[in-house]
């Protein structure tokens, strides 16, 4: 499954349920999180094949389109920070990543695990996994309301032998899986739907605070929209107005700041820059005049004022809902290549 990234690029995820896709990624040349990634691949692989589990699922990938503008050290450094951006679990917890250039499109494949491995393997008592009952006359498994119900242990509770000795079990591997890249399954498609953008929506997050980071080592500024001041003396309902629009402009400022990013690594910034820079003028001189003026039909006050909310309410979220129109289309036509590609549905 994949989705388009408001910067231009896009994540690919799935599910990886064959080992052979495992041991083709690390043949070629491939980077890590850890020392002596074969061995450690290989032992979480028999872990897996040893599990009674119907479905067996080895590890994620994930791919990610980045721009081919950036150096050799500042794509491991994107690679590592996106990661650890997710959480720093995978400071600890394998993953394999390698750049790919496929078409016009540079990416980083990552291939995460769910469970640590262990140089020396880990005793522990063995616990329950749930509590278990049993009919005293029958002495078969039955549920908790069964009136002859008698509890013969709990969830979480030390697993003795019969001569009372705590039963230990080793490892060299979590056993619970670490499920930081995982979405809620639904079976109504347009919730599954939902719930597979939210999850795609956090890890794009990540990757624009990891690319953010990078771009301000080198020195970087953004161009964003004022906020609104707040002052002493104003109104209940004129404060009100003030942190409407600030939320507005804010949730503008971030997607000029990732169409900012996605010029700045372009292969053409002069003229990509140029047709931003036209873009946030407009915008900013419809801000600066404090009303927005559609077609000459009718104006929309903008400035906060101590007029009725809900009145304003409905002019701020309609400039709003304009603006993001407005970008929409920009993003369309400045990344027509990369859509036409994705749109197309080839596999990368």
């Amino acid at each position: 499954m994949r989705r388009m990234l408001s910067s231009g690029n896009y994540i690919e995820y799935k599910t990886i349920k064959d080992t052979a896709i495992i041991k083709s990624f690390i043949k070629t040349k491939a980077y890590s999180n850890q020392a002596n990634i074969e061995s450690k691949i290989d032992k979480l692989i028999a872990y897996e094949k040893k599990r009674n589990a119907t479905k067996k699922n080895y590890c994620i990938k994930l791919r990610v389109m980045i721009s081919r503008s950036l150096s050799k050290q500042q794509k491991h450094e994107l690679a590592k920070q996106f990661m650890f951006n997710i959480s720093l679990d995978y400071k600890s917890i394998p993953f394999v990543y390698k750049f790919k250039n496929v078409g016009n499109g540079t990416y980083i494949d990552f291939l995460v695990f769910e469970r640590k491995v262990f140089t020396k393997p880990i005793s522990n008592p063995k616990k329950y996994k749930r509590n278990m009952y049993i009919n005293k006359f029958t002495g078969r498994t039955c549920k908790k309301d069964d009136p002859n119900m008698v509890m013969i242990c709990k969830k979480n509770e030390i697993m003795k032998d019969k001569d009372g000795n705590v039963i230990v079990e080793k490892y060299d591997v979590t056993p619970t899986k670490i499920r930081h890249l995982w979405y809620k399954d639904h079976r109504d498609k347009s919730i599954k739907k939902r719930n597979f953008n939210n999850f795609i929506a956090k890890l794009e997050k990540f990757y624009i605070v990891a690319l953010s980071k990078i771009i301000t080592s080198l020195g970087k500024t953004y161009k964003k929209f004022k906020y609104c001041r707040r002052k002493f003396g104003y109104s209940d309902e004129r404060l009100q107005q003030i942190n409407l629009y600030n939320a507005v402009i804010n949730r503008i400022n971030l997607r000029i700041i990732l169409l900012q990013d996605a010029v700045f690594w372009s292969d053409d910034y002069d003229l990509y820059n140029k047709k931003l820079n036209s873009l946030i003028y407009s915008i900013s001189n419809t801000l600066d005049n404090g009303d927005i003026n559609f077609k000459n039909k009718f104006r929309l006050k903008l400035s906060p004022l101590n007029k009725n909310y809900d009145d304003y309410e409905g002019n701020i979220n309609y400039f709003e809902k304009t603006v993001n129109e407005r970008i929409e289309k920009w993003r369309n036509e400045a990344f027509a290549g990369i859509l036409a590609f994705i749109r197309s549905g080839k596999k990368c």
